[in-house]
């Protein structure tokens, strides 16, 4: 059978047979008969060969391909396809598709996590997808009647899962990295030197270690044990800083293994042989009262606990500023304290508007009753008692730095010795806090420590 679509080409695998020629071919010469449309005549040749194979013929009466419906839409705007043997199928145009705007957006529903603290939950609820497709409204535009700064104090806070001010807790973790990360020279040597006095009174009273901890349990010997051990990697530290000249940054990081157990070992030391500081300090409410509990260990988040960023900012609402600070995950008290909602000392913080991060730092407390043990605040010269204010400083910044206190929860707790004592209470009631920051806000400019960061609102 010829080939039905190789129209017009000659077709080699059709076999062209004619009749058998008669015993003399010499003499004869074999006709063709006559063919429709004036189809060329092929004669045989005297030779014995044939000449090309002739074209195949018009396929008029092949059947075309089955037609499936619906047939896909013509190329032009027409409602109709058409072939070459005038056979028309019809064909039904689709509707059109619906606009985005009617599309009704699924609402957003976190994942169940029922047996999570809410504080265990924001890093499962942080930028949650809107409800609608409706783009949120533009923010007001500002008031050229009114500074900036009025406007701002005028518009209510908003509070994260713990109770605190959400733009608070962002202004101190933003200072907190400022301040570490741009320390001059001088800052940064005068903390240095008084952490290595603190390695060296505890090693003072290394000899005299089973004397106080003799009616001690043994698990709390074997954390003040690992305590000692936590100095001497301080120690090393320090010299490695010190040798390499790194950036405060660095200086900060180094410090995250072992400063604060170094610090609560020399604590407990003190509190033994030394116990009129602790006592004075302790005698305080925020201490008597301290407002804080843990959270239970199945309700904690290890990615809210331990994690690279900096700041007393909770998951859902931290800036960029304190992302991935630290080069490896470091541990936050934040996230495994809660404040006790009976709690009266808890009550002022919220009604002042101060932070509350874990309550009143005892890390303060121990570095207060070092600096006392040398000399008392009230015997200090005007230039010893800034330096003295300038070491509590920084380190309140690197407890706020790693996630453990908010500010004036390290500084205010030796206001009744003298260290800041002329910035006003933070728990004075409402607005307490926010003048409080104020007055910090022009000591930390005299001494050279406000990181181009204003803490009040």
């Amino acid at each position: 059978m010829p080939n039905p679509y190789n129209y017009g080409m000659p077709n080699n695998n059709y076999i062209y047979r004619p009749p058998e020629p008669p015993a003399h071919p010499q003499n004869y010469i074999y006709q063709q008969p006559a063919l429709p449309n004036n189809q060329q005549i092929y004669q045989q040749p005297n030779n014995g060969n044939w000449g090309p194979m002739p074209p195949a013929p018009r396929p008029n009466n092949v059947p075309l391909p089955p037609v499936h419906v619906p047939m896909p839409p013509p190329p032009i705007n027409n409602l109709y396809a058409s072939t070459s043997n005038n056979r028309h199928y019809d064909y039904v145009p689709m509707p059109p598709p619906p606009h985005p705007k009617t599309i009704p957006l699924p609402a957003y529903e976190p994942p169940r996590q029922s047996n999570l603290h809410p504080l265990a939950q924001q890093e499962v609820r942080r930028n949650p997808q809107p409800s609608t497709s409706r783009a949120p409204a533009p923010a007001p535009a500002q008031s050229t009647s009114r500074p900036r700064a009025n406007t701002l104090a005028a518009t209510p806070p908003k509070f994260d899962v713990r109770g605190n001010d959400v733009a608070a807790t962002q202004r101190e973790s933003r200072w907190a990295v400022h301040l570490w990360s741009n320390m001059s020279s001088s800052q940064s040597s005068l903390l240095v030197n008084h952490m290595h006095q603190m390695i060296g009174t505890l090693r003072s009273c290394e000899s005299r270690f089973g004397e106080f901890t003799a009616g001690m349990d043994k698990a709390t010997v074997s954390e003040l044990h690992r305590g000692l051990r936590k100095a001497g990697e301080l120690e090393r530290e320090l010299k490695e800083w010190s040798r390499s000249g790194e950036s405060s940054q660095v200086l900060a990081n180094r410090l995250q293994g072992s400063i604060k157990q170094t610090i609560d070992v020399l604590g407990n030391a003190m509190n033994y042989y030394k116990p009129a500081v602790s006592k004075q300090i302790r005698s305080q409410s925020v201490f008597t009262d301290r407002g804080r509990q843990k959270i239970r260990s199945d309700q904690v988040r290890s990615s809210s606990r331990e994690n690279r960023h900096a700041g007393i900012v909770d998951t859902l609402n931290r800036r960029p500023s304190t992302e991935n600070f630290f080069p490896q995950r470091i541990n936050h008290a934040k996230s495994s304290n809660e404040r006790m909602p009976n709690s009266e000392t808890a009550k002022r913080f919220k009604a002042s508007g101060t932070p509350f991060i874990a309550g009143a730092s005892g890390t303060g407390q121990f570095v207060i009753q070092h600096l006392e043990m040398s000399k008392p605040f009230a015997q200090c010269s005007p230039q010893e008692k800034q330096t003295r204010e300038k070491i509590l400083i920084m380190y309140a910044a690197l407890m706020t730095l790693s996630g453990h206190h908010s500010i004036m929860e390290t500084l205010m707790i030796g206001r009744n010795i003298g260290y800041l004592a002329d910035i006003p209470d933070p728990l004075q009631g409402p607005g307490g806090y926010d003048k409080c920051m104020k007055a910090l806000d022009s000591r930390l400019r005299s001494m050279g420590m406000d990181a181009n960061v204003r803490l009040r609102a």
